[in-house]
């Protein structure tokens, strides 16, 4: 049987080498993030909303703040996949959500390194009765999201040859700012978790100060072990995104609101002025103007 003769284009052109999708960032990771991030402001809207309002979900419904708190993840993470293979999203997504569920646990039993607190059924099952299933994913959001944003801050300063120690302190700060936010907040408004009664003269709303240094200690680690997944193998062209900054907000809004309404005042404070500064830097860092942010819009509208 005669087979047909190959065009000349047919006849120059290679054949195109496999794909190896894992190996590469996901083709479908951008229509999933859209979709993610607006069902991600959808949902931030109505926590914040029911924060202000003082409305609080019956015992059987406590499962949706962690369905927010996983959505805030998987928010994150499938945007890395966008410019980082899936391999690469999928060890660091493992990476922090495993390590910081091993330390917390750690933590609820023997009182290292944040000192003996425990978790409530607040938030849903807690796992081997220590530990809450959402706030490991809690610490995936907050991390990432704080390094996102430490990327956007310092861009224009990638070049430059402390870029990275200047990345690790920037992230570490933003997440030590949100613990600051979210401590009484997740201990005070929320009831998540309760730390016992202590004769310290100095505490942050009930919890000691060692709980602030070990959330330190433990970001730095998290960050340095996930330092490698994170890094792109290749250049992507991609300029840092806005949307992570956008979430960090966004959780800070979330913490502030709930500890307004509570009268947490000195934790409002410092979430308020730490926000502002954080907004102020992102935005001076993506290079953004009132005349651009319009040149976009009007080009989008187009």
């Amino acid at each position: 049987m005669l087979e047909p003769t190959p065009t000349p284009l047919e006849q120059s052109t290679p054949p195109a080498p496999p794909r190896l999708a894992w190996g590469l960032p996901s083709p479908h990771a951008e229509p999933v993030h859209r979709a993610a991030f607006v069902a991600w402001l959808c949902f931030t809207l109505g926590e914040v909303i029911a924060a202000a309002a003082g409305l609080r979900l019956s015992p059987g419904w406590s499962w949706v703040h962690g369905v927010y708190l996983m959505l805030t993840a998987f928010t994150m993470l499938v945007a890395l996949a966008r410019w980082l293979p899936v391999q690469n999203v999928v060890a660091c997504g493992l990476v922090l959500s495993l390590t910081s569920a091993v330390v917390l646990a750690l933590s609820v039993k023997q009182g290292f390194p944040f000192g003996r607190f425990e978790f409530t059924d607040a938030l849903g099952p807690r796992l081997l009765e220590a530990l809450a299933w959402p706030v490991p994913l809690l610490w995936v959001a907050v991390l990432l999201a704080s390094r996102q944003t430490a990327k956007v801050i310092l861009q224009p300063w990638r070049r430059s040859k402390p870029y990275g120690w200047w990345l690790l302190g920037t992230a570490t700060v933003l997440t030590a700012v949100q613990t600051l936010a979210l401590e009484p907040f997740g201990h005070r408004v929320m009831g998540w978790w309760e730390w016992p009664k202590t004769s310290d003269a100095v505490t942050w709303y009930g919890a000691p100060l060692l709980m602030i240094v070990g959330a330190v200690l433990l970001a730095i680690v998290l960050l340095v072990l996930a330092g490698p997944w994170l890094v792109a193998k290749r250049p992507t062209g991609r300029v840092p995104d806005f949307e992570p900054v956008w979430v960090w907000l966004g959780l800070m809004v979330w913490w502030t609101v709930g500890n307004l309404r509570v009268g947490l005042w000195l934790a409002a404070g410092v979430a308020l002025v730490a926000g502002g500064v954080t907004f102020w830097a992102a935005w001076r860092g993506a290079g953004f103007t009132f005349g651009s942010l319009a040149r976009k819009v009007a080009a989008v509208s187009a």
